[in-house]
């Protein structure tokens, strides 16, 4: 696909479907594709659209401006509200390519919206019981996907403290995309979570990986001069005792009141 779609959520890129293949073909596999989502999900078009944040007869112009050739393209703001509220991917509804379905929702009915996965929080100092923190409840954070990546491999931490500053402040949210799942190794520069064990605790934090084995370091990014001298020396990042390196930070999310 050429022009890689940027700037998702304020919908300033425009996709040419002529671009992405043949114009008519390819906006009928996108048609299609909603229909298929829309009936298995048990939707009238009118409710697609309205989740989708779209007017409740978007879908119908759509489909007939398709038919009388004067459709020539999809906004990224229409693609990504419609993914949204269809429990898809932007890359299924486009191409069909990648997982079709995406379920995390924190409620249902018009304006309901996809969120990632609550792990938890990161912050130095906040030591709670391992055991406990593994049997809470599944909780979800009102944090939408990073549309690089499916939906279902991202989760989010929200942020304590001042450990990581010079990137998220206190109340803003992490979004991190599971490093398996993704195929992406741990490169220097990576901020990563990175969680210790200690006499039955345990401490979630975010801290950049610097280096590559045997001489790797993790650090805090803070200007709070109280953790500029706590790096984490190791050789092996994979194998460290009581230190597991976890996901990759791809993102942060912050509320609107907070900014």
């Amino acid at each position: 696909m050429s022009g890689q779609p940027t700037d998702l959520m304020k919908g300033k890129v425009v996709f040419e479907l002529a671009e992405l293949k043949g114009a008519a073909e390819r906006l009928s596999d996108f048609l299609n594709r909603i229909e298929r989502r829309r009936q298995q999900l048990g939707f009238s078009e009118r409710r697609a659209a309205v989740e989708a944040g779209l007017s409740p007869s978007q879908i119908r112009t759509m489909r007939r401006q398709w038919r009388e050739g004067r459709q020539r393209g999809v906004s990224v703001r229409t693609i990504a509200g419609l993914a949204q509220a269809l429990q898809t991917t932007p890359e299924w509804l486009i191409s069909g390519t990648g997982p079709e379905e995406v379920v995390a929702k924190t409620q249902q009915g018009p304006g309901a919206t996809i969120c990632l996965r609550l792990p938890g929080a990161v912050g130095a100092g906040l030591w709670i019981e391992g055991a406990a923190s593994e049997n809470k409840d599944v909780q979800f954070a009102p944090v939408p996907p990073d549309p690089r990546y499916p939906a279902q491999y991202q989760t989010a931490y929200q942020v304590r403290g001042t450990s990581t500053d010079r990137f998220a402040r206190p109340g803003d949210y992490l979004v991190v995309v599971d490093r398996a799942a993704a195929g992406l190794p741990v490169r220097s520069g990576d901020i990563v979570i990175v969680t210790r064990n200690k006499d039955g605790l345990r401490e979630v934090t975010a801290r950049r990986f610097h280096g590559s084995p045997p001489n790797c370091e993790l650090r805090f990014e803070s200007t709070d001069p109280i953790y500029n001298g706590s790096p984490i020396l190791m050789r092996d990042p994979e194998t460290t005792a009581d230190i597991t390196l976890g996901d990759i930070v791809i993102g942060v999310y912050r509320p609107l009141g907070l900014i």
